[in-house]
């Protein structure tokens, strides 16, 4: 109306190019509030229709941002043109982005045929380097409005880069092939019977089939559609193309855990399965670990060792990683043995950065170590494959020594009964015996590992005992200071309280069993003689590990396994502490009277004693 009434009054001038605190225009508003109207009468008074607000946005840039302003656009240059002013039909906002950048974010598709029929340059980037064609894949009609982009493109005699890289090195297809499992997928075909070259890496050295293979969920099926697009329109990929981690296609593909359609369809394609990252990883690597992601098992090993050998494919069963682990020790270590590798003949004597063969890695496992031992000499005395029992590592350690270390009992009993050398076995030091059993906080009562420690050293020596070995002094010294570590007599002086009596734990108590004729009500009120007679050290040690003895409530879990200690404790402590103790005095009195003197002591003493004759008493 304002404008209406200067018309009439022709002294009078209006600022039409005033601007608010944004930087807008008349003509900004005009446009935003699509009023069509006031834009034709601000254009008629001669507004800047080029002029940019604080955020770079043109009256171009206003109309392209919705859809429904296509009318609008249509006034900006019908208007220009008979004013003869020249719109910036690329101009910038402060992303680098131009209308026709928010045209087709927009999917406004009459407005983008505007914008290139009056000179848009389609392939101008953003600052973030995306072309328009970049903003297609995003957008929920990309297909179709890539569709009209190429033809009117084509009709007007321009020619779209299909392989404009972003600031990321990412083209269209890149995005396209992220952006598939949203829509359909007919703008791969549509992007590559235009040109798009499938083997065009991004700064992660990624290329098509690597973004593919690299955890999309329809990776797979997407993986054939480009196979078969490429071959129809002549086009090689390379299916062994490396990022800049060294992943091949493959690589990633196992890496991820898909199945073994895809294996097939790489392999066959002729994807090399020797080729291994940066980090020496080989796809057969990946395959053999086993963790909470993996979907792999056996038979999946075994299809992709027959693929191999379908394809005539040399596959590296011994390569070795940065690390030296080759794919058998991998498995072993995430607690597997893969039994199709297995029977493929690995060599059993190579070792990794650490001098560890598969024997050792068992053995340095706390979960069913024993099962995966015997199941390793099982099928190696089937296969006539020989496992290297007493290799050392680099610390000069025995798979034994490992196997005792870490309190393996039933493992002990496999490796010697497969030959283990005990003549020349060396007891295992104070610094890893039982180290993986220290809680992360001292006398951590959550954790409560003192009697699953104190039992484990019982039992394996125990076992090394019953096979012929003569436990030393020195090592006897081992044991009471791992003790020590493990801070094991220090609730000593709260055991006289009768905790078992407490009616919240009373019942649990009376029904646990020991063993068959034996109740933990029953092991709790012997005196440490009596039970020393009637309970095995391995009966302590199965109830330290059982869902009985976790499930306690903590408090008196803790009491109990302190309660336990001490008794199991006590026969071992007082052998060997009479010797120290006769060391300490100088030997001015006789033995015998030594041992009646250590027999009243407690067992904190007796450790204490241990420790001191080697001046280490703390």
């Amino acid at each position: 109306m304002l404008l209406e009434i200067n018309d009439d009054n022709d002294e009078r001038t209006l600022m039409v190019d005033v601007r608010d605190d944004q930087g807008d225009t008349p003509l900004h508003l005009a446009l935003r509030n699509k009023n069509k109207k006031a834009t034709e009468l601000l254009l008629k008074y001669g507004v800047d229709p080029n002029s940019a607000n604080l955020k770079g946005l043109t009256a171009l840039h206003i109309v392209s941002q919705e859809n429904e302003r296509y009318d609008l656009a249509k006034v900006l240059f019908e208007i220009c043109k008979q004013k003869n002013v020249t719109l910036r039909v690329d101009a910038r906002d402060e992303f680098g982005d131009t209308p026709l950048h928010l045209a087709l974010r927009s999917n406004n598709k009459r407005l983008v045929e505007l914008l290139l029929r009056q000179g848009a340059d389609v392939n101008l980037a953003n600052e973030e380097g995306s072309t328009p064609l970049h903003i297609v894949p995003k957008t929920p009609d990309s297909y179709n409005l890539a569709k009209m982009l190429f033809e009117v493109c084509d009709d007007i005699g321009r020619l779209i880069n299909v392989d404009a890289q972003d600031k990321l090195g990412n083209t269209a297809l890149h995005y396209e092939l992220k952006y598939a499992c949203l829509g359909p997928r007919d703008l791969m075909e549509l992007l590559l019977r235009r040109g798009a070259d499938p083997n065009l890496a991004n700064e992660d050295g990624s290329t098509l089939l690597h973004v593919l293979c690299d955890g999309l969920v329809q990776g797979r099926s997407l993986m054939k559609e480009l196979f078969r697009i490429c071959d129809d329109v002549g086009r090689w990929i390379d299916v062994n193309a490396r990022d800049e981690r060294g992943y091949t296609p493959l690589n990633l593909d196992v890496f991820w855990g898909w199945e073994s359609d895809s294996f097939s369809l790489l392999i066959g394609r002729g994807a090399d399965p020797s080729l291994a990252n940066a980090h020496g990883w080989t796809p057969l690597h990946h395959i053999c670990k086993r963790d909470e992601t993996s979907f792999f098992d056996d038979e999946t090993v075994q299809v992709f060792l027959e693929i191999c050998d379908e394809n005539d494919r040399t596959l590296p069963i011994d390569a070795r990683n940065k690390d030296g682990d080759t794919p058998l020790l991998v498995a072993l270590a995430s607690g597997h043995l893969v039994e199709p590798l297995l029977r493929r003949g690995p060599d059993l004597s190579l070792a990794n950065e650490e001098g560890s063969t598969p024997l050792h890695v068992i053995c340095k496992r706390e979960i069913e170590a024993d099962v995966l031992a015997a199941k390793l000499f099982g099928i190696c005395d089937e296969i006539e494959l020989t496992v290297p029992i007493d290799a050392r590592d680099k610390l000069g350690r025995t798979p034994l020594q490992w196997a005792v270390a870490n309190l393996l009992p039933k493992t002990v009993d496999v490796l010697l009964d497969r030959g283990a050398d005990l003549a020349d076995f060396v007891f295992p030091t104070a610094d890893y015996l039982a180290e993986d059993f220290l809680p992360e906080e001292p006398y951590d009562s959550r954790l409560n590992l003192k009697l699953k420690a104190a039992s484990g050293v019982l039992v394996v020596v125990e076992r090394l005992a019953e096979r012929g070995y003569q436990l030393t002094q020195s090592d006897a010294l081992i044991i009471a200071t791992v003790f020590a570590e493990h801070g094991l007599f220090d609730e000593s002086a709260d055991l006289q309280v009768p905790w078992y009596d407490d009616e919240e734990i009373a019942t649990r108590v009376e029904t646990i069993e020991i063993r068959p004729d034996l109740s933990l009500r029953d092991l709790v009120q012997l005196r440490p003689e009596e039970a020393e007679n009637v309970v095995e050290y391995s009966d302590y040690y199965e109830f330290a590990r059982s869902h009985d003895f976790s499930a306690f409530p903590e408090r008196y879990r803790e009491v109990c396994g302190a309660h336990l200690c001490d008794t199991m404790c006590r026969g071992f402590l007082r052998r060997w502490a009479v010797y120290p103790f006769w060391e300490l005095i100088q030997y001015r009195l006789p033995v015998e009277i030594c041992e009646t003197i250590v027999e009243q002591l407690t067992n904190r003493d007796l450790m204490n004693i241990c420790l001191a004759a080697k001046g280490q008493s703390s």
